[in-house]
């Protein structure tokens, strides 16, 4: 709960290594760390948003399948797996692009990580030949709770794709 005061906040830049009179080193660090407060899970040693903690570390699946990670979507506490790969994938194509430029703005081992965050996630999603989970948490009740992840207890149901509920279009995305 911020109230406008910011504890332990980090709003220092790196060093604009281009000669633009725009800050694009500044944009990529502020961008990764966009998607570091999306991280859902139990979350490493190495956060730097320092204001978030573990959450939604008990989503499970059927039979006890551990799908904690991923990231929220929208501000949100549901995490949509369509979106969360879609995401992943421009990230990482940007990365493959651009990585002369992530290299020369020192983010090419936080943009790394940040990616690795979901697609840990998502292989966990994939739990046989014929099954992935796609989504965790319902809607519904998610946008009926305007708190913090950290102290969510509403039900968390998790949804899958398989042979009888098909999914070809996140199946895809996801692969």
């Amino acid at each position: 709960y911020n109230l406008g005061v910011d504890r332990n906040f980090n709003c220092d830049c790196p060093a604009n290594s281009a000669t633009s009179k725009y800050n694009y080193d500044c944009l990529l660090k502020d961008s990764i760390e966009f998607y570091a407060i999306q991280r859902s899970g139990k979350l490493p040693a190495n956060n730097v948003i320092t204001w978030r903690g573990d959450s939604a570390v008990d989503d499970h699946g059927d039979g006890g399948v551990d799908l904690s990670g991923g990231w929220y979507d929208a501000g949100d506490h549901v995490k949509f797996n369509f979106p969360m790969a879609y995401s992943t994938v421009i990230l990482n194509w940007g990365y493959l692009e651009y990585k002369d430029a992530y290299d020369a703005a020192g983010q090419s081992d936080w943009l790394l990580d940040c990616v690795k965050w979901p697609l840990d996630y998502l292989l966990k999603c994939h739990v046989s030949d014929d099954e992935l989970y796609i989504q965790v948490g319902d809607g519904s009740r998610d946008h009926s709770y305007w708190g913090r992840p950290e102290t969510m207890t509403m039900p968390r149901p998790a949804y899958k794709i398989n042979a009888a509920n098909p999914g070809s279009d996140v199946a895809m995305e996801t692969a």
